[in-house]
């Protein structure tokens, strides 16, 4: 008698094989999109803090060159709810404040550099305006605080400048910069 040979077609994958070759593939998905979602918020958070970074820059630039060419100066402060002018000359009460506005005399033309509160939900709480001939330019809108001190004995007005921005998070980026300008030969 002879033997039947019986072959077993072996074509398909098993139950089995394509389960595992699910789970598999499955595992690895997930580890591309975790690696895809914090890939996009590290990218987020540096372009939050480029734009931070610019928009510090522009603020310290701008308001340090204005200064510089302005004849004379005024300084505002809000101090406890009241804006009062800050006496930059001989026998100044006021030496540090939060700043409100910088009113400046250039040849005879009339400028401002004022803060102004917004409410917007991802920037900071005040946007920095420039006035002047009946225009107005946004110099920034992260603003956080800028603080004034004046030192009387040198004649220099030192700014503590913080900008910030919020993320769909509610996670905010801050940055603190300290800079100055000197008001030696300035009309006050």
């Amino acid at each position: 008698m002879k033997k039947r040979v019986i072959r077993k077609l072996e074509k398909g994958f098993t139950l089995l094989e394509v389960t595992i070759s699910l789970v598999l593939i499955i595992i690895l998905i997930e580890a591309m999109g975790g690696f895809f979602y914090h890939m996009y918020r590290d990218a987020i958070q540096l372009q939050n803090k480029i734009a931070l970074n610019n928009s510090m820059e522009l603020i310290t630039t701008f308001i340090k060159e204005e200064i510089c060419l302005a004849d004379k100066i005024e300084i505002w402060i809000n101090e406890q709810g009241e804006n009062i002018k800050m006496s930059l000359g001989e026998g100044s009460s006021i030496e540090k404040g939060h700043l409100k506005k910088i009113r400046l005399v250039t040849g005879g033309e009339i400028s401002y550099i004022e803060l102004e509160r917004v409410y917007l939900p991802t920037t900071g709480y005040y946007r920095l305006n420039y006035r002047a001939n009946g225009t107005t330019s946004v110099i920034s809108e992260f603003v956080e605080d800028i603080t004034v001190y004046y030192k009387r004995e040198i004649e220099t007005l030192f700014f503590e400048c913080k900008v910030q921005v919020e993320n769909e998070k509610l996670e905010r980026q801050k940055i603190v910069r300290e800079f100055s300008a000197s008001i030696i030969y300035k009309e006050k």
